[in-house]
């Protein structure tokens, strides 16, 4: 879950539902940046279901008593994470192999440090799907598959760009991950400098850079709970009684 705070509600937006901006978002992608139109449906597939783990842990949000907030993504305990990271990872490699060797290159890139017994247990399991997934798919080109691999990461970040941020906040404001850019966005620009994106107003992204074919509009699920709901309902039936909007959106050049 990703999750805002304001003064007395929190804008909560599944995993999922991010991950669906995310692949329309990549749609929108001019070809010339990749090697060939080759598994180009494999890579969309890819960022459209990269957090389909989510999708049973989004339904029913936990409270972190320690934070006393509902938990985030980068917050949720681990084990169960890793659990349902690997259960949607099966369910996009009955989907596409090529899609599931994408997304399981986007999990160990979170866990490339990571310390822990349970992390590095995970990399080395994801390592070996890797390898197998390789020996099943014809005709893989490792540089197209990198491309592929960005790709996803920068459709991702974009997402979060939006997510992270309540609309059409000021610069200065912004979520700290992407005020100087999308790391490794380089390729989709002048392979030199990254992407970044600038609120225009509530509903218009500008994107220094821009690396779609056209201008294009886009929307985004949301929830909104109240604290007050939260405390007399507690915090599922809360979530689960509140309503759903759509935040629309438009991605244009920056001027």
């Amino acid at each position: 879950m990703i999750i805002r705070e304001r003064e007395h509600e929190y804008v909560f937006i599944s995993q999922h539902d991010h991950a669906n901006l995310s692949g329309k978002i990549a749609r929108q992608f001019k070809g010339n940046f990749f090697q060939s139109d080759d598994f180009m449906k494999d890579a969309i597939t890819a960022v459209y279901e990269h957090d389909r783990g989510w999708i049973k842990l989004d339904q029913a949000p936990i409270w972190n008593e320690q934070e006393k907030g509902p938990f985030s993504f980068a917050q949720y305990p681990l084990t169960p994470k890793l659990i349902h990271y690997k259960l949607g990872l099966e369910e996009v490699q009955d989907i596409s192999k090529y899609a599931a060797l994408l997304c399981s290159m986007h999990y160990c890139s979170f866990f490339s440090t990571a310390k822990d017994k349970k992390s590095k247990a995970f990399l080395r399991s994801e390592k070996k799907r890797q390898e197998q997934l390789r020996e099943k798919i014809d005709g893989i080109d490792y540089k197209l598959l990198n491309q592929h691999f960005r790709l996803l990461q920068v459709c991702d970040d974009l997402s979060l760009y939006v997510c992270f941020n309540e609309p059409g906040t000021s610069k200065e404001n912004e979520h700290p991950w992407f005020k100087e850019g999308f790391r490794k966005s380089e390729l989709f620009n002048d392979g030199q400098h990254s992407l970044c994106s600038t609120w225009v107003d509530d509903e218009t992204i500008s994107v220094t850079g821009f690396p779609f074919v056209k201008e294009f509009e886009a929307n985004l699920d949301y929830r909104v709970v109240s604290k007050v709901d939260i405390v007399t309902k507690g915090l599922e039936q809360a979530y689960l009684t509140s309503s759903v909007y759509k935040q629309r959106l438009r991605f244009v050049p920056a001027q």
